[in-house]
């Protein structure tokens, strides 16, 4: 073909007949050959004819009329194979001149299920290409058919607008938090993959784009040929080769096709080759996936009900990564919310939970450097380590460096919540809830911005004086949030140990706490070093913390036995809320390690383990689900 027509011309010969049949064009580019005697010429003008006839048609939504033969009056019957109805034929723009220079290609559902993008990021320490979800996928291919028409392409909000992709450039930039950019890749053509694998790889863009303008070839040229589809090892049906990535394309048969090195392939070795397949469907087939959630682990395309910003601790200055913790803890909770005992919305996504990073300290100077000026320079590791984590907390009870802790958090949490509200316009409308979730000193920060919002907002409306804003402990201007929080988590928290400190005693933080106008759940690990209690502090009776290390297995067991008892009545399971009266009015909730292992053993972990911990992601998503139903 190529060598009978201009390439822009085959190009729009095969828009037009994926627009005409999207689930059968090459059988029906086969047959129009076939019935000419192989004429491109000859055929090309018979498709131009049917096509216009479409078009004719097409302004009324009226069918076109049986075709007995060729429009024009030329060439042989032309039976259409499988030719949708005119009812259920998707809308085609209007006109369609094929071989025109703005023919825009058109891409059935079939070719799109056909392409999976893929997105590249560290993960542990290693460059690893992941895919995205089917939601997101579709998007960008449609907006990447977009590019090829010559239109103007916007950016792509994917991954629940946690990154918005440009198309053209190949590239995805994070919203939320700062992070490299991230390559993102088009695959239609992969490595065929062993039974023993977990995820397929898709080939380079160049390597796929010649795979398939010569597949596409040889598939014409097959009709007819059994040779095509039975031929051998020892005889190959065709080489292709890639001198700029050395390689060598090799079609033994129209279903089989290896990738190998140039060299490997002029000397006939098989060598390092790898088989390769056209389509995710195909390429999937061959996938064990025990989750059996291939390629939908990165689907967050759900609404949101319930929005959770997460406060660091101390040390983030040294590890600049917090955004990777979040993503566990939002791994984790998908994952409980994938069992189902919080309902058939939050099972489904479609009333998901979000789970954001708030990074306070990143943009900090504070000491402007002073501090490392006075570091000696020996033991240097362990003194850099001491500055980036221990200082945090010296800066935080420092009345000189604490207001520009308290304006850098209020500031992230509102420039976050801007920029959620901005991507989920309708939130506030569908009844969404806001919490927010500190872990360690952002905890400490978070308990005394939110205990200040009811006298910020007395103050705004000039119902008190500012002086009520001084306590005993940092003194402050707070600034004021741009929305309200339903719930306080605190994760491995010190404010029990801070409160003490500022002078509180037993029953004396009961009126701080009702400031807070939101509900407080302190949640640790038993052998975090860091972690105190709060109940003590409020007038609440002796009691031993809430465990939650039998959450999940609580819940199992009320599951099944509702299950039984409804199946004894014959009547459907209803959603179930794991609320248990013991917990209402608690505030200390405590996890224990699984194993038996010496405290001190697990102490070293324990202040860093709530991320990938489901007992906690349930208590959450309990506690979210209450207040949601």
């Amino acid at each position: 073909i190529e060598s009978q027509m201009d390439p822009n011309t085959l190009q729009a010969a095969m828009d037009t007949l994926r627009a005409i049949f999207p689930t059968n064009s090459q059988e029906f580019l086969a047959q129009v050959l076939e019935q000419n005697n192989n004429d491109v010429s000859a055929a090309i003008d018979q498709i131009v004819a049917y096509n216009a006839v479409e078009n004719a048609a097409a302004p009324t939504q009226q069918a076109a009329p049986p075709m007995t033969g060729s429009p024009l009056g030329a060439g042989p019957v032309l039976s259409a194979p499988n030719r949708p109805s005119e009812s259920s034929r998707p809308p085609r723009p209007q006109p369609s001149r094929l071989g025109a220079a703005a023919s825009a290609p058109q891409v059935s559902a079939a070719e799109i299920e056909d392409v999976r993008w893929f997105f590249e990021r560290e993960i542990e320490g290693k460059m690893t290409r992941q895919p995205f979800c089917s939601h997101d996928s579709h998007k960008l291919e449609m907006a990447n058919v977009a590019l090829r028409r010559g239109e103007a392409c916007q950016p792509v909000s994917v991954h629940g607008g946690h990154f918005d992709i440009d198309v053209a450039a190949r590239t995805g930039h994070a919203v939320y938090w700062p992070e490299p950019v991230i390559p993102v890749f088009r695959g239609l053509w992969f490595e065929k993959i062993a039974r023993d694998r977990h995820s397929c790889m898709p080939c380079s863009e160049l390597i796929s784009d010649a795979a398939e303008a010569v597949h596409a070839r040889l598939l014409v040229e097959a009709v007819g040929k059994p040779q095509f589809r039975n031929g051998t090892f020892e005889n190959p049906l065709h080489r292709h080769y890639l001198d700029k990535l050395k390689k060598c394309l090799i079609w033994y048969n129209i279903n089989t096709i290896h990738c190998a090195s140039t060299a490997e392939s002029m000397a006939g070795m098989l060598g390092d080759t790898y088989e390769i397949v056209r389509g995710y469907r195909a390429a999937r087939s061959g996938i064990v996936d025990p989750s059996g959630q291939l390629g939908e682990s990165h689907c967050h395309c759900g609404s949101v009900r319930h929005l959770v910003l997460v406060a660091h601790g101390i040390g983030q200055a040294l590890e600049g990564s917090f955004h990777k913790s979040v993503e566990k803890l939002r791994a984790t909770a998908h994952s409980v919310a994938e069992t189902g005992r919080f309902g058939p919305q939050l099972r489904a996504g479609s009333h998901r939970v979000e789970f954001l990073p708030i990074q306070w300290r990143s943009s900090l100077v504070l000491d402007e450097g002073t501090i490392k000026a006075l570091t000696l320079p020996n033991l240097e590791a362990l003194r850099n380590g001491l500055n980036s984590t221990i200082l945090d907390v010296l800066f935080f009870t420092s009345p000189v460096f604490c207001q520009e802790i308290f304006d850098s958090i209020v500031a992230e949490m509102n420039r976050v919540y801007d920029c959620f509200i901005a991507r989920h316009p309708h939130f506030w409308e569908n009844g969404g809830q806001i919490s927010v979730l500190g872990h360690s000193l952002g905890s400490v920060i978070s308990f005394d911005v939110l205990s200040n919002q009811k006298k910020i907002a007395a103050l705004r409306e000039g119902t008190v004086t500012p002086n009520v804003l001084v306590n005993s402990g940092p003194s402050p201007i707070y600034g004021e949030l741009h929305f309200p929080v339903k719930t306080l988590f605190c994760l491995g928290s010190p404010l029990g140990l801070f409160l003490a400190m500022r002078g509180y005693r037993a029953g004396q933080v009961n009126a701080q706490f009702a400031d807070l106008k939101c509900r407080l759940l302190n949640i640790f690990h038993s052998h975090d070093p860091v972690a105190y209690r709060l109940e003590p502090l409020l007038n609440m009776p002796p009691a031993e913390p809430v465990s939650v290390n039998s959450f999940a297995k609580r819940d199992v067991l009320s599951l099944l036995q509702r299950f039984a008892i409804a199946r004894a009545a014959d009547q459907p399971v209803e959603p179930y809320c794991p609320f248990d009266a013991a917990m209402a009015g608690r505030v200390d909730f405590t996890m224990k390690p699984d194993l038996s292992l010496h405290e001190y053993l697990t102490a070293m972990d324990a202040h860093t383990s709530y991320w990938t911990s489901r007992d906690l992601a349930a208590l959450l998503l309990h506690q979210v689900y209450h207040s949601l139903y």
